[in-house]
Formats: structure tokens, sequence, C-alpha cells
């Protein structure tokens, strides 16, 4: 049993689905705040600047009428400006006085304050400003400031109108700031709502873009039961259609290569059982042939018999190590350059000598092969025409192709049944004539991987009588045997 280890908790991992679903919140929330601050700052900023350019815009023409005022009446200075900006809407105002000895007059809705030894202000109501605002204002400078009292948030603008005399205006800025928040609030209800508009689409989204991928992990559960045959429809150039034909790609190797084992391994218990049947035979015999020797009356047949089988015997090893070699990828082509008319002349004196073959050659015909594997092709098929054809056997090499040669080998014999076409070149492969003959079974499949290990090939076919084609390349096209092209050709 795994335990785990402590302090440490098993994290689950989210689906694509969901993980999708994260990362457009995540993108859409982000985005969304981010477009939102942006709004309200340029928002912000214009209303404030538009705000503040009213004020002071509203302020220089209430300063120019005042001093208008004060100058072109006569009576109580002080009385004259409170009584201006007085009529003014939408403001708070304050007028400070630099000199005590000046004449207070109390007009509606205004009182007279101290607000130190030498100031007097005359004020529609109560309200503080920085001290350095009114002295900055003596020096005739408009001046202005965003303040905070205890009415909230507001625009001070102050201005000169005589030596002695300084105007102070004072707009709230309370309706401009709850504008700006309800535009903060608004900002931040269609982004929430833009998020989760999103999420949703996300996750729609997301279902449709699983369907390819649960398609794709049901046909690989499909193809790991067994069924090789299934694919995925291709629909389109995007990823996904990538996906779908990489997947159709590897089904049709992985098939392919899984037939062939299949067929391989066939083969391979094939191979064992017509082994050991071929191998039950000679020895048998010898069994017996060595047990009649102690018989003088039958000991010279025992003893032709117990020669035949042992050399029958020995073929039949020699011919299971060549395939064993095939097999093991450990069979190397040896090349030389050769003359196919001299190779095959003295393949048929070795092996049949006065038989009737009759050799004949067209066009260039070298070629760089190894010439052992290539001596036993054609010592094979001529010795197989001889023994289960009828002569005359001919051996024509047709050298006018540019890129191989072709060896044919006919006999005029009856043929190769038809039932035998397809599998003649498989191992322990026998017609009805070669069953009761000492062959191997094993003449045919070797001369075939041979060639194969030349990268060429050979073929059957009944034209009179049987006719062996070899396509034999001018150059091989590999130096070492791979053991599955050997047993597949």
């Amino acid at each position: 049993m795994t335990r785990r280890r402590p302090g440490r908790r098993s994290r689950r991992r989210l689906g694509l689905r969901a993980r999708i679903a994260v990362a457009v919140a995540v993108v859409c929330a982000a985005g969304t705040t981010t477009m939102g601050l942006v709004v309200y700052e340029l928002q912000s900023d214009s209303a404030t600047e538009r705000f503040i350019t009213s004020a002071e815009v509203g302020f220089d023409s209430d300063l120019q009428q005042a001093r208008a005022r004060v100058h072109s009446t006569s009576g109580n200075r002080i009385e004259q400006v409170v009584r201006f900006v007085d009529q003014r809407q939408g403001m708070e105002w304050a007028v400070y006085v630099f000199e005590t000895g000046d004449q207070r007059f109390v007009p509606h809705q205004a009182t007279y304050s101290t607000t130190d030894s030498d100031t007097v202000s005359v004020r529609s109501l109560e309200f503080a400003i920085p001290a350095w605002l009114a002295q900055r204002a003596r020096t005739g400078e408009t001046t202005s400031v965003a303040w905070r009292n205890q009415h909230g948030p507001v625009y001070l603008v102050a201005g000169l109108l005589e030596p002695d005399l300084v105007l102070v205006e004072q707009y709230s800025m309370r309706r401009l700031h709850d504008d700006l928040s309800t535009l903060r609030h608004t900002l931040a209800v269609v982004a929430g709502a833009v998020t989760a508009v999103s999420v949703l689409a996300a996750v729609v989204a997301a279902h449709f873009a699983q369907r390819p991928v649960r398609a794709t992990a049901q046909a690989a559960r499909r193809f790991g039961a067994g069924e090789f045959d299934v694919r995925l429809p291709v629909r389109g150039h995007d990823e996904l259609a990538e996906l779908a034909r990489e997947f159709n790609d590897m089904a049709q190797r992985l098939g392919e290569v899984i037939g062939q084992l299949h067929v391989k391994d066939e083969q391979q218990r094939r191979f064992v059982a017509d082994a050991a049947h071929d191998l039950r035979t000679p020895v048998a015999t010898m069994v017996a042939s060595v047990d009649s020797l102690r018989d003088p009356a039958t000991r010279d047949t025992s003893a032709d018999l117990l020669a035949a089988q042992t050399r029958r015997l020995a073929r039949l090893v020699e011919d299971l190590l060549e395939i064993s070699r095939f097999d093991a990828g450990t069979a190397e082509l040896r090349t030389d350059r050769i003359e196919l008319p001299g190779l095959v002349d003295d393949a048929v004196s070795l092996l049949a000598p006065g038989a009737d073959v009759r050799v004949s050659a067209t066009g260039e015909v070298a070629v760089t092969a190894d010439p052992r594997r290539l001596h036993t092709v054609i010592g094979n098929l001529v010795a197989n025409a001889l023994a289960h054809g009828a002569p005359p056997v001919s051996v024509e090499i047709d050298g006018t192709g540019p890129d191989a040669v072709l060896i044919r080998v006919a006999d005029r014999g009856p043929g190769v049944p038809e039932n035998l076409l397809p599998v003649l070149f498989d191992r322990f492969t026998r017609g009805e004539r070669a069953r009761g003959g000492d062959g191997t079974g094993l003449g045919l499949a070797i001369a075939s991987a041979n060639i194969a290990a030349h990268g060429g090939e050979i073929t059957v076919a009944n034209s009179g009588g049987a006719v062996f084609t070899v396509r034999l390349p001018r150059e091989p096209a590999e130096a070492t045997l791979a053991a599955e092209t050997a047993v597949a050709e």
C-alpha cells in the first residue's frame, strides 16, 4: 500500500473545459478591468477638467463684474461686492478685507468673521480655506485649489478685487464625485457581466472544443481494444484536423506493424510445427536404420538409407540455420562485381551437369551482388525446374533495363498448382510431387529472402510451364539485412 507523505495533499488537476473557462475568465476579467480603469481615468480627467474650466471661467467673469461694480458706484465697497456675489447661484463665496477700520455692512445671508488680527471676512457661510490662498491672491495672481472641508470636496478660486480686497468662490465637487462614483460602479457591473458572459461562452466553446478530443480518446480506446481499422474524420486545416491526420497516420502504421507481427507469429508457429514434422521423419528413419545395422542381412540397405536420411537431415539443418540468420538479421551481403552468364553456367554445371538447360543473355548483364547467395538462388531455381518440371529448361538473362536485370527460369512441365501460387515462397511449402522427395521445403523461401536482401524480388507464373522471374537491381539496396524485411519477402 502506498502511503501519502505527511503535509502533502493530492492535487486534482482541472479538466480541459475547466482550464479553458478559467483561462478565458482570467483574460476577460483582466481585459475588462483594464478597459474599465482606462475608461474611468479618461472620463474622470475629462469631467474634472471641464468642471475646473467652468469654475475658473465663471470666477473670472464674477471677478471682472465685481471690479466694475466697485469702481462704478459709490458707497461701501464690501456692500457692493457682497450684493453682487450674493446673487450668484451654485457656489459659496467669501470676501477677505485686509484692513481693520473698514465700515462693516451685513447684507442678507452674509456674516462677518474675524480670521486674524488684520483680516476680516464676509462669508455666505462658514468655510475654511488654506491661509496661503488669500495671501497669494493679494499678489494679483488668480489662485485655485481642490480642497476638502467639513462639507466635502470643493474647488476654491481666489482673485484680487482691489489691493486690500480678495474674492474667494467655492464650488462644490460633490456632484462630480457622485457622478464619478456612479461611473465606477457602472463600469464594475459591466466588467462583471462581461466576464460572466465570457465564462459562459467559454464553457460552451470548451464543450465543442472537447468533442474532437473526446472522439480522439474514444478512437484510441477502440484501437487499444483491437479495432485497428478505426479512423478519425478530418475536417478543415486547423490544429484539430492536424491531430486527426496524425492519429490516422499513427493508427495506419501501428495497424500495419501489428498485422505484420500477427503474420510473423503465425509464421513462427507454423515454422516450428513444420520443422518438427520434417525432422521427425529422418530421425525416425535413422533410428530404425541404426537398429537394422545389427542384422547382417539388412546392413547394406540400412546403411544406404541411413546415409540418405543423414544427408537430408544435414540439408534441413543447414537450411534452418540460414533461415535463422535472416530472422535474426545477421545475414550479411558480401558483394562483388560479377557477370551473370558465367555465374549461371557455373551453377548449372555444378548442380545439373549434362541436363538440358539453355542459357541466353542480352544487354548489360554485369551486377554488383553477393556471388554465394546469388549462386544459391540460381541453383535452387534450376534444380526445382528439373525436379518438378520438364526439360528443356531455359535461363534468360535480360540486361536491357537501366536499373535492374531480369533472370527468367522456365521449364516445360505442368506448372505450379494455382492454389500454391500465393504461398509458394512460404516456408515448408511443397507440392504433391515434392512430398515424397528429399527436399526441405525451404529452398524457395531462402531464395526469396536472398533476392530481397539485394533489394529485388522473385515472382512465379504459369506460361507453358512454371516461369520464375528474378528482378535483381544492378546495385544492392543495403548491405545488411533486416529480419522483418527478409521474412516478409
